[in-house]
């Protein structure tokens, strides 16, 4: 795999600012990330955003009326900012080296696609654990206390996301893993939501939290409990989430974040398999009303565009007239 600084070269980083799918889907998560930091209401905080590119989600920081300095390693990407007169001012850094900010500068951190970079040995002087450590003991420092990270990921498997939220933890970080659209393979998004140290803040953590959730299950057409597995309280991970992220989940202790590894055995997946061919038979075999329902259900559940429902569905069309 070629380094970010490589990859996201001139070329590739006009194609990237220019698709209007990019755009719409970074603005989405830029937007879920703001919602996920939980910043007071109707103040003007100063934001970190890790790994900005372009500026794309930047623009979602200064469309909610927040202050922001972004960081990007790919000079191509800043300079493509640059000239799309991103509001924001921007400098270039490597976020394994640490990042160059005073103590306490600012009131919240996001990321969006990018901190999975520092998974990978990119170069052979990298070791990725120690760019990681390097990062989230950095990112604590100039975070306030009580200040809150939120970091959309793409983790490729389940030691990336062990390996991030072990070096959070030891950075002195409390958080936990919000998992939007658990059921859907395209649609699921990762974040990890952090806060630095014990400080205290005028809104809840958990009541935010479960408030984007909400909001996210509503855009989809979804109730939250379908669509998105939140942490609340002490930010412990719920069952659900575990198990709809396939093995890939974060249990949240009060000292800090513990992995859950987990795996779906073959021979769970053979029941299920058998009980649904079994549920399409006999006596168990649902009405059409009720499997049109559970079918849509189904697609809410994954975030996909699905018709609302009404008196007619599950109706039979009557017959043509020939």
């Amino acid at each position: 795999m070629a380094p970010a600084e490589v990859f996201y070269d001139g070329t590739e980083a006009k194609k990237y600012t220019s698709s209007s799918r990019i755009i719409d889907v970074q603005a989405q998560m830029a937007h879920r990330c703001i919602e996920l930091m939980a910043l007071p209401p109707g103040h003007r905080c100063f934001i970190l955003d890790i790994g900005c590119g372009s500026g794309l989600s930047g623009e979602a920081l200064s469309s909610a009326g927040h202050a922001w300095v972004g960081t990007d390693i790919s000079a191509d990407m800043l300079t493509v900012g640059l000239a799309r007169g991103t509001p924001g001012d921007t400098l270039l850094s490597d976020m394994g080296q640490g990042l160059p900010f005073r103590t306490g500068s600012f009131d919240g951190a996001i990321s969006v696609s990018a901190v999975q970079w520092l998974c990978y040995a990119t170069q052979k002087s990298h070791q990725p654990y120690r760019r990681i450590r390097a990062f989230f003991a950095s990112l604590y420092r100039c975070l306030k206390r009580g200040a809150r990270a939120a970091l959309q990921i793409y983790p490729e498997n389940a030691a990336h996301l062990e390996m991030l939220s072990a070096a959070a933890a030891k950075a002195g970080f409390r958080g936990g893993l919000v998992v939007d659209f658990p059921n859907s393979t395209k649609a699921k998004k990762y974040y990890l939501c952090l806060v630095a140290g014990s400080g205290e803040r005028d809104d809840s953590a958990a009541a935010a939290t479960s408030a984007a959730g909400a909001a996210a299950g509503a855009a989809a057409g979804a109730s939250a409990d379908s669509s998105s597995s939140a942490s609340d309280g002490d930010l412990k991970h719920s069952d659900a989430a575990m198990e709809a992220t396939d093995g890939m989940g974060s249990a949240m202790t009060s000292s800090g974040l513990v992995v859950a590894m987990g795996r779906r055995s073959s021979s769970d997946f053979e029941k299920r398999r058998r009980s649904r061919a079994q549920d399409r038979v006999g006596a168990h075999a649902p009405a059409r009303k009720e499997w049109v329902l559970r079918k849509k259900e189904q697609r809410r559940a994954k975030g996909l565009p699905t018709r609302s429902d009404s008196k007619y569905t599950g109706r039979r069309r009557p017959d043509r007239i020939t």
